[in-house]
């Protein structure tokens, strides 16, 4: 056999020869290998950056693993890394906690750092100009550098001796205790290093104790979360007393030998706490973080040796990172349910052009396929070799798809949140390696025997299984979607539920199909109109619409997804944008708002004499009231506010809703409760806040716009002092402008007049805040790409059904044009063809479009998208959607004119001349 007859030359050839087709292949399945990549890499990183981003914005003292008690550890020894000399006190209170991080589970102890502790005594007495507790810290002189004196004595090894047995000495006779304070607090307290002064040293004990000023010292990290934990040590802190008169607490470090003496004084106070490193989550282990975390603080942990001993026994931890953690998650499982719904489609869209670009490829190996079958191959061979020329197409398709789809995350998104490798997340592969031998098996499948169909997509008889695989469909479909909407929601942080991919395909197959079996009766209906009228080509394309249409199932099917998708992600930006807008005015609560800690009394009367406020409503807040619901008793927050002025200031839809009145100050004390109170609070028969009986005048949504936490009680502060006993401190201060009042402008006025330390919200920067933040942007981009995908998949379906009708449709107009037909004919006869089936397929899209999202809204919890307690309501948004639809039609419509005039490009020699196929 000569080399250019060789089996692998003669192959060789077969690929070479009309390679067109099968490129479009390749280059379909290298997209979509490229997409089927980068995006679940695009949703992990932002699910990434969502998470890092929610606790970054936490404080470390709100999000650290945190336990407080009122007790002095145990005095054991264990092994440590404590420094000898206290190795022996503190060793077996530091083992206990090591160990409680090493039991708390895998993921939880790589995020969870090395405990810190600090023991807080002493007594304080407001009425005294001189308030002084000291804190204990087996590791305090690393933390510290000294600025003058000398580090803090150990206590005597008879103190107890001298003090604790006998006659009690005079102060002046007494080892005095020696603590170290900071510039600050020692500059504030007036106490120059080496003056003694004298304290009570804590109940149970007589007269004062001597305290000694040792040294002055400065933080060697003042940025240490440390501190913060540590409480009022850097600076000595500002407390109030029963008559809102202010005085000053400082705290200094002592030796932290003197636990073995004074563990059993009261009061004590024990903080421990384990640093939580946000570094350490993402989105992959955020889930195990989550559940490992929610085990640890719901049980308490043993801290304690085998026998019995004075101090802490076991801590029950609490952490604030919990509650963003579990938005977090919702917000990345969301974020992937919905792109996975909105997906779905487009997916379902790409089979089936997937499907018929190897239809296009078998089209063009027909006529081979059937000179080798002539020659004698059988049909096992032509299956193995279209299984190869398949391979040999997709493969390297796939690997270059892989590696673009890769090289694009990691130029685009490695600034964005972690992204996994092809070893930690190998699912991310399976598509893409079904891509890789889809191509093969479909060929092979399609080649065993080389006689021509009529129509490559369309045969024209119709198949016996077809009203069986149609009813079954719709029976699939009805089951799914009744399923999923009976399970709701359900818990956002829980996985993907597969009925919210498989429901909206399935519909949208239900509507394919209603589509194909109406479309035919009204284009019968037209037929006969166009019959009628003057000229040819109506009726010639009627006709050839209804006989051997061009548009088969694939088409069909990516035009009702395609223009669902932009009319439903129309639907969903537009009640998006809606809910966003809704909670940026729940939570700014009015025109703006000043938030403080505690603003100084008269400050509502300053910020209302400011230019441009129209009116202000002050809302005061007491941290821990007692409230008695049928003798079970909780501790919440309770705000009171004049309604009369926050009316003036919301107007009609403000926080306490239309109808309810928070009383005049008679009992029982009326109160607007948050779902989230209600939940906690579980309120009875009986009902007392702060001793006081009350009722439950009406429930609330959660967000508020004088509070953060989700569990609130509101009344009027006519009740202020009969629940808190006192005024409570003014902690908002919602403001209402005149007309052409600028925000920002008064807001400055405000932080002049009152201080720096106050916070301004208005509406539009908690939007900008929302917006901003990476899954919200990720879910508006990813709406927009399904959009263009969907577009381009449509357009690319309506292409590659053209090119199969070719052969067929060339006959028609070859032989038109012999009969005298002008050219442009042929472009009417091929949009006859398109349009009727189209324009029922649009119809049908649209309509799904806008039913589509009431179902998404039923299982998809969109809260941590807009950043309110309520599931933001079904909304369009007329501009919205006429972009969302014109994008969508534009791409789709650009794509099938280009096939529009190729498709009329017809020489009439050359196909009449061709020997008939059926």
């Amino acid at each position: 056999m000569t080399r250019g007859l060789s089996t692998p030359a003669l192959f060789g050839r077969h690929l070479r020869t009309a390679p067109g087709a099968s490129l479009a292949v390749a280059l379909l399945v290298l997209v979509l290998s490229a997409l089927a990549v980068l995006a679940p890499l695009a949703i992990t990183a932002v699910s990434d950056a969502g998470l890092r981003c929610r606790l970054d914005g936490v404080s470390p003292l709100v999000r650290d693993v945190d336990s407080s008690v009122a007790q002095a550890p145990q005095v054991m020894p264990g092994a440590s890394d404590l420094p000898e000399e206290t190795v022996l006190v503190w060793g077996g209170f530091e083992a206990a906690l090591l160990k409680a991080r090493t039991d708390a589970g895998t993921p939880l102890t790589g995020v969870l750092g090395d405990p810190s502790y600090v023991v807080r005594m002493g007594r304080i007495e407001p009425w005294r100009s001189f308030n002084l507790s000291w804190a204990l810290d087996p590791r305090f002189a690393d933390r510290i550098e000294l600025v003058d004196g000398s580090m803090p004595a150990a206590p005597p090894e008879d103190w107890w001796d001298q003090f604790g047995h006998g006659p009690q000495k005079p102060v002046a006779e007494r080892p005095p205790i020696e603590v170290v304070l900071s510039e600050e607090s020692a500059a504030d307290m007036e106490w120059p290093v080496g003056e003694t002064r004298p304290y009570p040293l804590a109940q149970g004990f007589e007269g004062d104790y001597p305290y000694r000023l040792s040294g002055v010292y400065q933080p060697v990290h003042p940025d240490d979360p440390y501190w913060l934990h540590a409480g009022d040590v850097l600076a000595p802190a500002v407390r109030y007393d029963g008559e809102n008169q202010a005085y000053v607490y400082a705290t200094g470090f002592a030796d932290p030998g003197w636990l073995t003496v004074l563990q059993a004084l009261d009061p004590v106070q024990t903080t421990v706490w384990y640093p939580f490193d946000p570094g350490a989550v993402t989105a992959q282990n955020a889930g195990d973080v989550l559940a490992d975390l929610r085990g640890f603080t719901s049980v308490s942990q043993p801290i304690t040796r085998g026998d019995t001993g004075i101090g802490i026994t076991g801590l029950t931890f609490r952490s604030g990172a919990i509650p963003v953690l579990e938005r977090a998650v919702a917000e990345g499982r969301v974020l992937v349910a919905l792109v996975a719904m909105l997906a779905a489609g487009p997916v379902g869209v790409a089979a089936a052009v997937l499907v018929l670009g190897c239809r296009m490829m078998l089209e063009r190996r027909r006529s081979a396929l059937a000179l080798l079958s002539a020659r004698g191959a059988g049909s096992s061979q032509l299956r193995l070799l279209m299984g190869i020329e398949g391979l040999i197409v997709a493969a390297p398709a796939v690997a270059a798809g892989v590696a673009l789809g890769y090289a694009v995350a990691a130029a685009t998104l490695s600034d964005v949140g972690a992204m996994p490798s092809p070893l930690q997340a190998p699912a991310i592969l399976l598509i893409p390696a079904l891509l890789g031998i889809a191509p093969s098996a479909l060929l092979a499948v399609s080649s065993g025997s080389p006689r021509r169909a009529e129509r490559a997509d369309a045969p024209t008889r119709r198949s016996a299984w077809r009203p069986v695989l149609e009813w079954a469909v719709i029976g699939l479909a009805a089951v799914a979607t009744t399923v999923l909407v009976l399970r709701g929601m359900g818990d956002p942080t829980a996985p993907l539920d597969p009925l919210v991919v498989v429901a909206p395909l399935l519909l949208a197959f239900v509507v394919c199909i209603a589509t194909l079996h109406a479309y035919p009766v009204l284009l019968r209906a037209l037929q006969s109109r166009v019959q009628r009228a003057v000229g040819f080509t109506g009726f010639v394309g009627a006709a050839r619409a209804l006989r051997d249409p061009s548009t088969g199932v694939a088409p069909v099917l990516a035009l009702i997804v395609g223009i669902s998708i932009a009319v439903s992600s129309g639907v969903m930006l537009s009640t998006l944008e809606a809910g966003i807008a809704r909670s940026s005015q729940l939570q700014a609560g009015a025109d703006l708002q000043l938030q403080a800690g505690r603003f100084e009394e008269g400050a509502a009367d300053v910020v209302a004499g400011l230019d441009g406020v129209a009116a202000v409503a002050a809302v005061a807040e007491a941290r821990s009231i007692e409230v008695l619901v049928d003798s079970a008793r909780r501790l919440a927050p309770v705000y009171f506010v004049d309604q009369q002025s926050l009316a003036a200031v919301q107007g009609r839809d403000g926080t306490v809703p239309e109808g309810v009145s928070l009383g005049d100050g008679s009992e029982p004390i009326p109160l607007l409760l948050s779902e989230r109170a209600v939940e906690v609070l579980e309120p009875g028969s009986e009902l007392s806040v702060g001793g006081e009986p009350a009722e439950v005048a009406r429930t609330a949504g959660d967000t508020a716009p004088f509070t953060s936490l989700s569990a609130w009680l509101l009344t009027a502060d006519a009740y202020m002092e009969a629940v808190n006993g006192r005024p409570a401190p003014v902690v908002s201060i919602l403001v209402r402008l005149d007309a052409g009042a600028d925000p920002t402008a008064v807001a400055i006025a405000a932080q002049e007049s009152l201080g720096d330390n106050v916070r301004t919200l208005t509406p539009a920067s908690v939007r900008s805040s929302i917006e901003q933040g990476p899954a919200a942007s990720a879910l508006r981009v990813t709406l927009i790409a399904c959009i263009a995908l969907a577009a381009l998949l449509c357009a690319i379906a309506v292409v590659m059904t053209l090119v199969l009708g070719t052969g067929s449709r060339s006959r028609i107009l070859a032989l038109l044009q012999t009969l005298g037909a002008p050219p442009r004919s042929g472009s009417a006869i091929i949009a006859w063809e398109l349009w009727p089936a189209c324009a029922a397929a649009v119809i049908a899209g649209t309509l799904y479009g806008f039913a589509l999202p009431v179902l998404l809204l039923q299982v998809v919890d969109l809260r941590p998208f807009t950043g309110d307690s309520a599931q933001p309501a079904y909304a369009v948004d007329p501009l919205i959607l006429l972009a969302a639809i014109g994008g969508f039609l534009v791409v789709t419509a650009v794509f099938t004119l280009i096939a529009l005039i190729i498709s009329r490009r017809v020489h009439a020699a050359s196909i009449l001349r061709t020997v008939e196929d059926s």
